[in-house]
């Protein structure tokens, strides 16, 4: 008899919350499935805490690996499951109870390739709900995915759509397409993934319910600007070719379009949170700045595609973009000194908004 689900967990030194993970996992309501821990080459006590749960639970699997990164280990599940359905858990979050038996059931209900739940994003030990902006309970064909879904996820303007741990999918959906994670992509895997199997999905079900805890890591997403390749990274993902990669029907001018919107999206963001973030120094800061403002690809971006970011957007930002179109740094400055100055949780709702934009997940 086939098993009804199989989670993977890529672990890579993980002993901090891995233990969090494993008992959220069998503590779950849905018995018939099984837990694929990927040990990407741990140098910590992540396998030895998963030994010790193993041995208690014959659902529990452990497969060992060279370091090869998170989308090797997710691939290296996919090809040792064995379930109806497939999902994913990162070793420092965790599930309530019932969160795959609730998805298992909703999928096959609905006879769903993919299922899709809210999740609840933890920062600072406090955890807060995040929704998607599309119907409950509506079953989605593939021209309807691809008309109003892909745009979305592309752009990074529904908070639950990039990620890969808060969905399951059919597996014989993904061996029938032969979908696996890209290799040679590190920073947005989780959507480059979700890109190609999504937009070939025939059914796709967004369901109200909400039991994934996502914990963000500590630390400045400013300083990874600032201080080494991180937003390289971004601009290198902004010039993939999605369209041939993921094979998906949508053209090639409108696909840009999607990538220059996040781009200016998540360049906004970072200049915000440069300005705020006191974790950085002013040397930090405006090396940031730079990085940003004087960067072609964003200020091309912000050009070409003035009108289609400016919807929707609210006085800080216009004036953002402005500053971004005609490369003011040292407006820039003062902008940033002031924000620091004035910082009020009036902005940080500003901040939060184009934190849902960018949806950016750092661990």
């Amino acid at each position: 008899m086939e098993l009804k689900l199989s989670i993977i967990i890529p672990v890579y030194n993980g002993e901090k919350h891995i233990e969090e993970c494993i008992e959220s996992l069998t503590k779950q309501t849905l018995s018939d499935c099984e837990f694929i821990f990927v040990n990407d080459g741990s140098n910590d006590k992540s396998v030895e805490l998963i030994q010790k749960h193993l041995i208690e639970d014959p659902r529990i699997i452990l497969i060992n690996q060279k370091n090869s990164g998170v989308s090797v280990a997710r691939n290296t599940g996919i090809e040792s499951a064995k379930g109806e359905y497939i999902g994913f858990i990162d070793s420092d979050d965790f599930v309530t109870n019932d969160m795959f038996e609730v998805l298992y059931k909703e999928a096959v209900k609905k006879n769903a390739d993919v299922v899709v739940s809210d999740y609840y994003l933890g920062r600072d030990g406090k955890y807060v709900k995040k929704k998607t902006v599309f119907e409950y309970g509506f079953l989605y064909d593939n021209e309807s995915i691809n008309k109003k879904i892909i745009p979305s996820l592309i752009t990074n303007e529904d908070i639950v759509l990039p990620a890969v741990w808060n969905k399951i999918y059919r597996r014989k959906f993904l061996q029938d397409n032969n979908f696996f994670f890209l290799k040679k992509f590190s920073l947005e895997e989780d959507i480059l993934f979700n890109i190609q199997v999504i937009s070939h999905a025939k059914t796709l079900f967004f369901i109200d319910y909400c039991g994934y805890f996502y914990r963000e890591t500590v630390g400045s997403a400013s300083r990874k600007i600032a201080e080494n390749s991180f937003f390289d990274r971004i601009i290198e993902n902004y010039n993939i070719d999605i369209k041939s990669l993921t094979n998906i029907t949508i053209p090639y001018e409108e696909v840009k379009k999607f990538q220059a919107v996040k781009l200016v999206n998540l360049s906004l963001y970072y200049l915000f949170k440069g300005a705020i973030d006191d974790q950085i120094t002013n040397k930090e800061r405006n090396l940031l700045y730079k990085r940003i403002i004087l960067n072609n690809d964003v200020v091309f971006s912000s050009k070409k595609y003035k009108q289609e970011l400016l919807k929707n957007k609210g006085l800080l930002e216009i004036v953002m973009m402005f500053i971004i179109r005609n490369k003011l740094i040292t407006t820039a400055h003062i902008l940033g000194f002031l924000l620091n100055k004035i910082y009020t949780p009036k902005l940080s709702e500003i901040f939060r908004s184009l934190n849902q934009k960018v949806n950016v997940f750092i661990k």
